[in-house]
């Protein structure tokens, strides 16, 4: 009776050991796709900042999205349906 026990005990940790694996390597996996996905967003935002210096706004119809402390233009016919918070 208690081999029984333990032998249950001992398959119901191996199952949490493998459970928490798995959930280990998909964290991994996500975390490694959430990188990638940042580098992308910050070589986004690069580019922008370095058109916005290539050609800087000088028309008065062109709003901004604040991205922290950065700004993308967006083009005069955005405006009328930018969220708010946005400034034009």
């Amino acid at each position: 009776m208690a081999a029984d026990l333990l032998t249950s005990e001992v398959a119901n940790a191996r199952q949490r050991i493998h459970r928490t694996e798995l959930a280990l390597q998909r964290t991994e996996e996500m975390l490694a796709e959430n990188l990638a996905l940042c580098s992308r967003i910050r070589t986004a935002v690069e580019a922008a900042d370095r058109l916005v210096k290539i050609d800087p706004p000088a028309l008065k119809d062109v709003a901004r999205v604040e991205l922290g402390r950065r700004f993308i233009r967006l083009a005069a016919p955005c405006r009328k349906s930018l969220p708010v918070g946005i400034t034009a």
